[in-house]
């Protein structure tokens, strides 16, 4: 995640890799990083890398 200001509030998800991720910041969604190619899932205000094989 990232956050900016004082006090801090959270403005997005990032990846491993530092690439922003095209997920809202609360709810489920998934998404793939256009760096890497992994998979994030985020559900309410968790995000997961999701093994693909």
């Amino acid at each position: 995640m990232l956050m900016i200001g004082v006090p801090a509030k959270q403005i997005c998800w990032m990846s491993e890799y530092g690439e922003k991720l095209d997920l809202s910041l609360e709810g489920v969604a998934e998404t793939v990083c256009s760096y890497a190619g992994q998979h994030y899932k985020l559900n309410n205000k968790q995000v997961i890398v999701e093994k693909v094989q």
